[in-house]
């Protein structure tokens, strides 16, 4: 597949900037790719609530939700 598209000069300047030796069309394949086994792998907010209960052994989590969330988004910003 074939695509074009336009930058505007700020945005032009940040990727020439960022290629590292690699061709434009390879740096937006990674982007690309980048990007959607990122989203492939992002949890819902209600995926991420439901563990904060099923990580607690039946607990009432209630009082400690928020950082239970917290502790969570935490750890899958520092794993990826």
């Amino acid at each position: 597949m074939t695509i074009t598209v336009k930058l505007d000069p700020e945005l032009e300047r940040r990727v020439r900037d960022r290629l590292d030796g690699v061709t434009l069309s390879e740096f937006v394949r990674r982007a690309l790719v980048e990007k959607l086994e990122r989203e492939d792998t992002q949890s819902s907010p209600y995926e991420l609530w439901q563990k904060c209960f099923d990580d607690n052994d039946g607990e009432d989590a209630s009082e400690r939700i928020g950082d239970l969330v917290k502790e969570r988004l935490r750890a899958k910003h520092r794993a990826g």
